[in-house]
């Protein structure tokens, strides 16, 4: 997972460059306005801030994210304060980074390495583009089933096989492709409950979750599909 930092780096690359589509740019410029009202300093903080709402109903303790590939922590950053944030990663790049940022890092390689957290300790774990660069994923998920709490979410965001097609190899880090039922089908036979799957264009964030609204999901959901698919799976019923 070494060369996940380069591809890291590519990813967020493409979001300066993207040219939105004119009715995509509007909604998210209204997305950062209502964030901001919120408090959140972007329409990412605000999805992100929705997903962990949503995975940690129930819990009146302390709320604890893990993050599988942190990178420099930009995404855990972007999360309310209040939260104990665990990064874990193969590599050590970004440890001091990270921990400079208050967040937790550990280095484990998650494919032959159990993750050094207790069980059913975590009510986040979030997958930002690594799944699809480990050839055997299932003693993760085992794991994730392990740490997560009763009613915790495991989030995945992964690129769509079908919609980026012989692309995908251009990464050769990339070893193993999903479409949306593939993931939801190998996450369902680890124990996990399907509780939504979106797909997007890339480095655009889905509307669905925060609007919630049947006519604005409608008017979206020709825009919202695209190159990634972004999940979320429950430990227990939805």
């Amino acid at each position: 997972m070494s060369d996940y930092k380069g591809y890291l780096a590519y990813y967020r690359s493409t979001l300066s460059t993207h040219k939105p589509r004119l009715i995509g740019g509007f909604f998210r410029s209204l997305l950062d306005a209502k964030a901001q009202k919120m408090g959140q300093s972007s329409r990412h903080a605000l999805f992100l801030d929705r997903v962990l709402s949503l995975c940690s109903k129930g819990n009146s303790g302390d709320i604890t994210v893990l993050e599988v590939g942190p990178g420099d922590g930009w995404a855990l950053s972007l999360h309310r304060s209040g939260l104990r944030r665990i990064g874990i990663d193969q590599g050590d790049d970004f440890a001091c980074t990270l921990k400079e940022k208050g967040i937790e890092f550990y280095r484990v390689n998650i494919e032959t390495e159990s993750l050094p957290l207790e069980d059913k300790t975590v009510d986040v774990i979030m997958m930002n583009h690594v799944i699809e660069h480990l050839a055997d994923p299932l003693l993760f998920l085992k794991e994730a089933k392990r740490t997560l709490r009763p009613g915790g979410c495991l989030y995945v965001r992964t690129p769509n096989i079908r919609r980026v097609g012989t692309a995908f190899w251009e990464d050769y880090t990339h070893v193993r492709p999903y479409t949306p039922a593939s993931l939801r089908a190998m996450a369902e036979a680890h124990g996990l409950t399907h509780m939504f799957t979106f797909a997007s264009d890339h480095g655009r964030i889905n509307l669905d979750i925060l609007t919630e609204g049947r006519l604005r999901t409608f008017l979206l959901a020709p825009w919202a599909r695209g190159a990634e698919i972004e999940a979320c799976f429950r430990l227990g019923s939805p």
